[in-house]
């Protein structure tokens, strides 16, 4: 139980709350004992970069359930626009907002980059303010 009050929950509520649904459909009695949950299922290895996958998953997973649960009609692309403004955005302030450097990280063109910045409207060195 101690795992559980020191994971770090990256996903916040939205993981809580998956973890918790897929629990309740997994164990057939009215109350769940702590026997009963998987957490190897869940985190694999505590502090490990599988369990950042894991959790990176549940996220989505959960996301993708809200948005389902919302009938949003076209959530692959809403989630591949939230996907790239998450990696062009990573890139970016990896790359300290050179698009060039950017392009190399994400194996895109720059052309691709710049057409990007537009589309998704993400903010530039620039345009935060810094120099």
């Amino acid at each position: 139980m101690d795992f559980l009050v020191s994971y770090d929950w990256p996903g916040n509520v939205r993981e809580i709350e998956n973890i918790c649904r897929t629990i309740t459909v997994m164990t057939a009695s009215k109350q769940v004992e702590v026997s009963e949950i998987p957490l190897n299922s869940f985190f694999n290895t505590f502090g490990s970069e599988t369990a950042t996958e894991v959790s990176w998953d549940i996220a989505l997973r959960s996301h993708a359930e809200t948005l389902l649960d919302k009938e949003n009609s076209d959530i692959v692309s809403l989630l591949k626009s939230q996907f790239d403004r998450s990696l062009l955005e990573a890139a970016l302030s990896r790359t300290n907002y050179s698009r060039r450097g950017a392009s190399q990280l994400l194996g895109w063109s720059r052309n691709t980059v710049a057409r990007k910045i537009k589309e998704l409207r993400i903010l530039e060195k620039s345009d935060i303010g810094e120099e």
